[in-house]
């Protein structure tokens, strides 16, 4: 009865003990074309900067490989999870999605307030913007995948 974000195939496990607090980091195995733009270390470190308080009891951080068919129908960067079932434990996690580096990302023109603002802040994280008649076109590197989760 697991949901689709907790079957994990192929990961190994990373320990790091940042604040006073012990995290666990799982780090699927990724498919050929995606990656983790983010690193255990590049996490560790902003993790390092936030109030212990202000996170409680999430200590689980999962680096995972979506299926194809989850980037076509819902893409995400990565998602909060209250009730994250992982090896026999409930507990809260964090979730960042492995992305493929210079797929392209097709708006329709015509976006509501919310998308207005995300193609700014995608912008503004460096991801490559062209417009054409219809839609706007996202095209993201490396980098920007990092500074965009």
């Amino acid at each position: 009865m697991k949901s689709f974000f907790e079957r994990l195939t192929k990961y190994t496990k990373e320990y790091r003990t940042i604040n006073g607090n012990n995290f666990q980091f799982v780090i699927e195995e990724t498919r050929e074309n995606s990656e983790h733009s983010c690193t255990v270390n590049d996490i560790a470190e902003i993790l390092r900067h936030i109030k212990p308080s202000d996170y409680s009891r999430l200590n689980l951080i999962v680096l995972r490989q979506p299926k194809r068919k989850e980037e076509i129908l819902n893409p995400v960067w990565g998602r909060l999870i209250y009730l994250y079932k992982f090896e026999k434990e409930i507990q809260p996690a964090i979730i960042i999605e492995a992305q493929e580096i210079g797929k392209q990302i097709k708006w329709k023109n015509n976006l509501k307030p919310d998308f207005q603002k995300e193609l700014e802040r995608l912008k503004a994280d460096g991801h490559i913007i062209d417009s054409t008649k219809r839609e706007f076109i996202i095209e993201s590197t490396k980098e920007s995948i990092r500074s965009t989760q």
